[in-house]
């Protein structure tokens, strides 16, 4: 009963540590992808012109 009470606690534990670190990567997300935003809208925008630049040929 001891094992099995001290596997559930560590299961638990790990739950527990896995949905703070979920929790915590989801508030940093938008920190972390807003800079790469205008760089990536920007290399569509170049990515479109050269389509069009090549349509036209």
């Amino acid at each position: 009963m001891a094992k099995m009470a001290a596997k559930r606690h560590r299961l638990e534990s790990a739950l527990t540590v896995g949905a703070t670190e979920l929790q915590r990567f989801r508030l940093q997300a938008p920190a972390r992808t807003m800079p790469l935003m205008e760089p990536l809208r920007q290399a569509a925008e170049k990515l479109a012109q050269a389509q069009a630049d090549l349509s036209r040929c």
